[in-house]
């Protein structure tokens, strides 16, 4: 049996060797007439993620179409897809695009955005701290400023508030966000048209003009020419200065904001329904800032104001009664001129000068307080104030003008002190109620008209230290009793006498030290 089976095996093998060298001769023969089919071309695509995780190489067929890899990751990042160049021109088409030849894939990668929007234009300005595309995770904060007139809600992220604070931090999520900047109109501020910035603001005109009060916010840094045109009803007003702007040295009257082009204008543009107005703010009182506004009757001014400006009152003929408070230190010429029915003043300590014919024709005022500060009484201070019945000079004052107290028909007694260097002509002229008056013995002159016309002056007292006596000094003193000279004799007939001085006078005596002298 052994001997069998080697047989067979045997035989066997011999046949494979046969069939295999029939077979190569075979294939010999075919080759000297017919050529084998070429190979297919194969190509490799490359991914270059750009920082993100790998993505390993293809290799694939000629004009064959990629199967899209797995997308790599990149911290902070997302994946925005494949594309055929570093300048990310054009995307790489999976479901068209074939390969044609050896090639590198970039991956192209984007952050989410935030996008800041507000509930109202014009009411603030908001900001981010980096740019609008975060890489996720990365520190963000938002920021927003409130301009005047408005007041600050909050960031909202939809209807959820975020934060009260201007400022908001956060980190980058894996999302688009959009936060809202939220403002709110002030309500002292919801009845003008007004634009602002966080330091400025500039009302523009009144929603309603009927309105009978208006109240400005002292923030208030302008108020364009007419804003208030056509508020015919308005019986009161609050402003933080008159005029165009704070402090400036034109457009400084209150017509200005009703329409007027100048001050002289204040009468026909003015409401006469406007009676009283409350000045809050500024540190002056501009030339003719309140000029003929003669249906005003009641003013206050703010503590702030240090000065009134030339003819600020002039004519606001129904105005009753004003304090100008201890900050003013000045108050220009004809500042009350023709302010018919005031009727009391006080003037602060700080006021050093009353100018030529502040107070001329404020024929109602009965009493007026002059502080120490005062130094000087200017040309008709007092001019036609036909009320006033006593006046007491402060020391200090070393000079009264002309024309001072003169027309002021009821003044009984004035008191002048010996700090007074001088009295100018016609300073009492007309006061036909003075019963009595002393001169300072300072004062070295007596000038042209100075009591003319005080027809119930009955005495006088001069000092030895006048030198002269000008023309008609005492013209229709017809009252005058009796002059009491603090010298001699031989120094009263020294003193230079215009003639006419004492024309129109009654049957004086001169009392003098040494003895009498009758007219």
């Amino acid at each position: 049996m052994r001997k069998t089976a080697k047989t067979i095996i045997l035989f066997t093998m011999i046949f494979v060797v046969v069939i295999c060298v029939g077979m190569m001769a075979t294939a010999c023969e075919i080759g000297d007439d017919v050529k084998p089919s070429d190979e297919e071309t194969y190509y490799t695509v490359l991914f270059d993620s750009f920082g993100g995780t790998e993505v390993s190489a293809i290799s694939i067929g000629d004009n064959q179409m990629l199967t899209p890899p797995i997308p790599p990751t990149k911290q902070g990042y997302f994946f925005v897809g494949w594309y055929v160049d570093t300048d990310f021109s054009r995307a790489w088409n999976f479901a068209e695009d074939k390969v044609t030849a050896n090639m590198t894939l970039y991956a192209k990668w984007d952050c989410y955005t935030i996008t800041t929007n507000a509930n109202m234009s014009n009411a603030g300005t908001y900001t981010i701290k980096n740019q609008e595309r975060v890489i996720v995770g990365e520190s963000v904060t938002i920021t927003a400023t409130t301009n005047l007139g408005y007041t600050w809600v909050g960031w909202f992220d939809g209807e959820t508030k975020l934060t009260d604070e201007l400022s908001y931090a956060f980190n980058m999520p894996a999302e688009n966000k959009t936060y809202t900047a939220k403002w709110q109109i002030n309500e002292e501020m919801s009845n003008f048209n007004f634009s602002s910035t966080p330091n400025t603001c500039t009302i523009k005109g009144v929603k309603d003009k009927t309105i009978v009060q208006a109240i400005i916010p002292k923030y208030v840094t302008k108020i364009s020419f007419s804003a208030f045109y056509g508020c015919s009803s308005l019986e009161s007003m609050v402003i933080p200065f008159v005029g165009a702007t704070k402090d400036e040295n034109s457009e400084t009257y209150l017509g200005h904001i009703f329409g007027a082009i100048g001050y002289t204008f204040n009468s026909s543009y003015v409401p006469t329904s406007l009676k009283t107005v409350t000045i809050t703010g500024g540190t002056s009182i501009g030339m003719g800032a309140f000029y003929n506004c003669r249906s005003l009757t009641n003013i206050t001014l703010s503590d702030s104001v240090t000065s009134i400006g030339e003819e600020a009152f002039k004519g606001c003929s129904s105005l009753t009664s004003i304090t100008i408070p201890n900050s003013v230190t000045s108050i220009g010429s004809s500042a009350f001129y023709n302010c018919h029915s005031l009727t009391s003043i006080t003037i602060s300590e700080s006021v050093t000068i009353i100018e030529d014919f502040a107070f001329y024709g404020c024929s109602s005022l009965t009493s007026i307080n002059i502080s120490n500060g005062v130094t000087s009484i200017g040309n008709g201070a007092f001019d036609a104030c036909s009320s006033l019945e006593s006046m007491t000079i402060p020391d200090g004052v070393t000079s009264i003008g002309k024309w001072a107290f003169k027309g002021c028909s009821n003044l009984t007694s004035i008191t002048i002190p010996n700090s007074v260097t001088s009295i100018g002509n016609e300073t009492f002229s007309g006061c036909s109620s003075l019963t009595s008056i002393t001169i300072p013995d300072n004062v070295t002159s007596i000038g042209n008209d100075t009591f003319y016309g005080c027809s119930s002056l009955t005495s006088i007292t001069i000092s030895n230290s006048v030198m002269t006596i000008g023309d008609e000094a005492f013209y229709g003193c017809s009252s005058l009793t009796s002059i009491n000279f603090r010298g001699a004799k031989a120094q009263w007939n020294a003193i230079s006498k215009v003639t006419g001085w004492n024309y129109a006078t009654g049957s004086y005596i001169i009392y003098c030290t040494d003895g009498n002298i009758s007219k």
